[in-house]
């Protein structure tokens, strides 16, 4: 039996959106420093699992997406594997003549556990001067 490059590219597709947890909804996070509030969008579009949090659009095809708003220079991308979700965000920022001032990285991974929707956050600030480094971990509980 003969495969054609359509049918791997449909299995692939569809590989992907399987991968994908289903963890949209309102969830309510505890964290050392408090209590926050996160809201997942999660759709289907062109066979991807899409998860919209706080005003960014994380289509799950692992490829980043450029945006640039004024004087901020970010890329985005998701991607599901092993029943997580991982949305990784990059900004850097110029001032008026164009000079970096500052950057950040950030990977989000989001799974379900017994105790409930783990977000687990890893990356980094960094100015000229410093570089901080950023994890966390949330447990959430959906709403």
């Amino acid at each position: 039996m003969r495969f054609s490059f359509f049918t791997l590219l449909v299995f692939f597709l569809t590989q992907q959106s399987i991968a994908c947890p289903q963890i949209g909804g309102s969830y309510t996070c505890q964290t050392d420093s408090g209590v926050g509030k996160v809201i997942i969008n999660q759709y289907m579009e062109d066979g991807f699992d899409v998860f919209e949090v706080e005003g960014i659009k994380y289509k799950a095809d692992n490829i980043w997406y450029p945006k640039t708003k004024g004087d901020v220079v970010s890329s985005y991308s998701a991607t599901c594997e092993s029943n997580k979700v991982q949305l990784g965000l990059s900004n850097t920022i110029y001032d008026d003549a164009g000079i970096k001032i500052s950057e950040s990285a950030m990977t989000f991974y989001l799974y379900e556990t017994t105790q409930g929707l783990v977000h687990e956050q890893k990356g980094f600030f960094a100015t000229p001067e410093y570089v901080i480094p950023i994890q966390e971990i949330m447990l959430c509980q959906k709403d």
